[in-house]
């Protein structure tokens, strides 16, 4: 296992590590959304889960330019 040639130039352009900071973002909410469990249903909870576990495997299996 190697790193990408010249990582640290290309680390916030790639798309896996974007989304992997927008829903770490997101995450952090946690704490917040807990306030509101009475208020929304447990789907919406369980399907932004899903939502984050899709969008940052699938960013992580698609070819991104400039990582060549």
């Amino acid at each position: 296992m190697t790193l990408i040639d010249e990582w640290r130039a290309v680390a916030l352009r790639l798309w896996s590590i974007r989304l992997a900071l927008f829903w770490g973002a997101i995450c952090g909410l946690c704490a917040v959304w807990s306030a509101f469990v009475d208020i929304m249903p447990l789907w919406v909870f369980a399907s932004g889960s899903v939502l984050m576990f899709a969008s940052i495997a699938g960013a992580r299996v698609l070819k991104q330019p400039g990582t060549e």
